[in-house]
C-alpha cells in the first residue's frame, strides 16, 4: 500500500526537486501526488508541470533551471 502524503511533507520535496537535489524516489512521489492530489492555486503550475512530465512532454532538467516560483505569482 502507498503512503499518502500531505501538503506538509510534500513541500520540502519540491523545494528539494527545485534546487535539482531530489532522488528519482523523491520525484516519484512529487509525480504521484499532484497527479492525484487537487492542489492550492500556489501549486497549479507544479500539478501543470508534473502532469506534463507524466505525458513525456517536458524534460526534467529543463524544468527544473526554469523559475517556476516566478510562474505562481501570475
Amino acid at each position: 500500500m502507498k503512503k499518502l502524503y500531505d501538503k506538509q511533507e510534500i513541500a520540502p520535496l519540491l523545494d528539494k526537486f527545485m534546487a535539482g537535489v531530489s532522488t528519482v524516489d523523491e520525484e516519484q512521489v512529487l509525480e504521484q501526488y499532484f497527479l492525484t492530489h487537487e492542489v492550492s492555486k500556489e501549486w497549479r503550475v507544479y500539478k501543470e508541470m508534473f502532469a506534463l512530465f507524466n505525458n513525456g512532454e517536458v524534460d526534467i532538467e529543463m524544468a527544473q533551471s526554469c523559475d517556476f516560483h516566478t510562474l505562481q505569482e501570475k
